[in-house]
């Protein structure tokens, strides 16, 4: 695609970025949505969204592709007011999808009488932007499964 196309397209190089950021949330969103639905336990459907994350963060070639809303959109979000908008906007709908699932859980009581569904979300969350940013680091995708199976345990109240 030539530059003439990608203005006629976009208008201009910010849009571009803000509509790969806004199509690379929303596609994360709906897959993590599906791989939360795929289990009746929801320490199964956090492994399937936790280990869905990192196939994606690690991507199909050797280099570590990590997550573009964790790489790129936080540093451009501290002196750029739309894309801290699409930030925070993809972070809470992806809080927001984590916390529906604690929510209707039956098989954590032991955890929500400990910490509130919203503090749950919350923290997987950020595990999910951490496995992120050890993805972009070059972390082996054995380990960062190990760690996400143990966050998932964890979140659940299990060893």
């Amino acid at each position: 695609m030539n530059r003439p196309s990608i203005y006629a397209a976009f208008g201009d190089k910010k849009q571009l970025y803000l509509t790969a950021l806004k199509l690379e949330s929303e596609e994360t969103l709906a897959v993590m949505t599906a791989e939360l639905a795929h289990s009746s336990s929801l320490g199964h459907r956090l492994t399937n969204a936790f280990t869905g994350a990192i196939k994606r963060f690690v991507g199909r070639s050797a280099a570590a592709r990590g997550c573009m809303l964790t790489a790129a959109a936080t540093t451009a979000a501290h002196t750029d007011g739309e894309v801290r908008a699409y930030v925070l906007a993809a972070l809470a709908a992806r809080e927001q999808l984590f916390r529906i699932h604690f929510e209707h859980a039956t098989d954590l009581e032991a955890v929500l009488n400990v910490v509130d569904a919203i503090s749950a979300a919350e923290f997987a969350n950020a595990f999910v932007h951490r496995l992120a940013v050890k993805a972009s680091c070059g972390v082996d995708e054995r380990d960062l499964r190990l760690s996400a199976m143990a966050a998932a345990a964890f979140l659940c109240g299990s060893s």
